[in-house]
């Protein structure tokens, strides 16, 4: 005898456990009459379609327009002019002005190497620590200079470098000769320009050239200055100088040279460079057009303040990418779309502060692109226009260990 028959419990939802069903869970993605409706399907294919168009366009501007270069640079002069740089200005300057060069060194070049022995050997007499000598001392008149000490200072000779048709730089000679004599320190000159806008923002520890790496004049002058420094000293990675306007000490040359002169132990300690005006050697710069040697300054500054900002890493990027890829979509798993995107904006907000004072701001840039990337994409899944990706999958962990739970309230 059999009993009264039951039949089993209804899914009202195809393709979900009864157990699910039953809780009153939404249908899966792509099982319910929407879904397979063919006019709801190519409507959201059409609304995927412009969000990667939107998100395209938004690369292709940025990249045809220079804005993300634009905001590195931006992000590179705000961090240089937010940051404490006590050593900002502490680089001496005898300058030789134009005035100078027609009525001390007869307006000819090379100089007249006696005179600027003159000019070295009354700028030791203030006790610097080391005198840097931006002047172009390749000609095989200066070869006299070789044999000149300035006591317990360093003279560290600038060195030109010039580029081949290869890329490849060949330095140039220093001292009358090819090579700086025995016992004597040099370093080159080489700075590099932006290439949209020409201004000079970047300078290096140290070159590769056909001869090997050699350093640069920044780098040995503020070796010789803290010798804590001199370990790294053949680094080759450009780094951002960090240019500060500040009072800083410069003097002409004529005055230095004129009888009775004292110092009155204003330069005791110091670094002091000689350069000059009379050459041509202008740069632009964030702060203005100055001269080779006040550039030269902010580098060596830059030095001693630990070196300046890097370009962001591909590792440093990916790595923020990962982490605000995992953020959004937990955002969107717990809150509706406005909401995961205001909450994206705060947090890129809180990021610049925070980027600043780990000094990293040149991340902040790479954030913001990253961050709208990332939320087209997760865009696009809220409103299921795409299929799943191994990151929801991670984020549904994540998710499922947080208190209350995944459900968007």
């Amino acid at each position: 005898m059999t009993g009264p028959t039951q039949r089993p419990p209804t899914d009202p939802t195809p393709g979900r456990p009864a157990d699910q069903a039953s809780a009153g869970e939404p249908p899966a993605p792509g099982t319910g009459p929407a879904e397979r409706n063919p006019r709801v399907r190519a409507m959201r294919a059409i609304a995927a379609s412009a969000m990667f168009w939107l998100y395209g366009m938004f690369l292709l501007v940025g990249a045809t327009k220079d804005v993300f270069e634009k905001a590195e640079r931006y992000a590179v002069e705000k961090q240089a002019a937010w940051s404490s740089h006590p050593g900002a200005g502490s680089v001496a300057i005898v300058r030789i002005t134009e005035s100078d060069y027609r009525s001390l060194f007869g307006g000819r070049s090379p100089l007249d190497p006696q005179r600027l022995r003159t000019l070295i050997e009354r700028v030791a007499q203030g006790g610097p620590s080391v005198i840097g000598v931006d002047i172009d001392t390749s000609d095989p008149s200066m070869r006299p200079l070789a044999d000149l000490h300035c006591g317990r200072c360093t003279i560290v000779w600038a060195r030109d470098a010039r580029a081949q048709r290869d890329g490849r730089l060949v330095p140039q000679g220093v001292l009358g000769t090819p090579s700086a004599p025995r016992g004597a320190t040099d370093g080159l000159v080489v700075l590099f320009e932006s290439p949209g806008d020409k201004v000079t923002r970047r300078y290096s520890r140290a070159i590769e050239t056909t001869a090997g790496v050699l350093p640069t004049l920044p780098a040995e002058v503020a070796a010789h200055q803290d010798v804590e420094l001199a370990s790294r000293r053949l680094d080759t990675e450009p780094m951002n100088i960090l240019y500060r306007e500040a009072p800083r000490f410069t003097i002409p040359s004529s005055v230095v040279l004129a009888d009775g002169f004292d110092w009155r132990d204003r330069i005791g300690g110091r670094i002091v460079l000689i350069g000059g005006s009379y050459d041509r050697d202008k740069h632009y710069t964030p702060i203005g057009y100055v001269d080779g040697v006040e550039v030269l300054a902010h580098a060596i500054e830059t030095e001693l303040a630990g070196g300046g900002t890097t370009r962001p890493h591909v590792g440093g990027i990916v790595l923020l990418g990962i982490v605000e890829w995992v953020l959004l979509a937990v955002l969107f798993q717990r809150m509706v779309w406005w909401q995961a995107g205001l909450a994206a904006l705060a947090v890129v907000a809180l990021l610049a502060p925070v980027l600043w004072w780990l000094g990293l701001f040149v991340y902040w840039p790479p954030s913001i692109y990253l961050m709208v990337g990332v939320f087209f994409e997760r865009l696009q899944k809220y409103f299921r226009l795409g299929k799943g990706y191994v990151i929801d999958r991670m984020s549904s962990l994540v998710v499922n260990r947080l208190p209350g739970g995944g459900r968007r309230r």
